[in-house]
């Protein structure tokens, strides 16, 4: 997936966001709060659905091996 900063449209957030290239309207958000040692992952399936808290972790690397393997998994379960 590739990884795009939406900090500066969140003030006092660290923000990155990136597409499911293999489903349409999944979306992935890795949040932390400036000054807060820990990043939340979001996941949607629809533009209307609201964002769903799916992990937390120390790092933000952390965060984007786990959406990986949540994408991965999703595509088992689909198939």
């Amino acid at each position: 997936m590739q990884w795009k900063t939406a900090s500066n449209e969140n003030p006092g957030y660290s923000v990155y966001y990136a597409d499911d290239q293999t489903r349409e309207g999944h979306r992935y958000v890795a949040q932390r709060k400036r000054g807060n040692g820990f990043w939340r992952l979001f996941h949607r399936s629809t533009p209307n659905e609201p964002l769903r808290t799916i992990y937390a972790a120390e790092t933000l690397k952390e965060c984007k091996a786990y959406a990986d393997e949540y994408q991965t998994l999703l595509g088992a379960m689909n198939q």
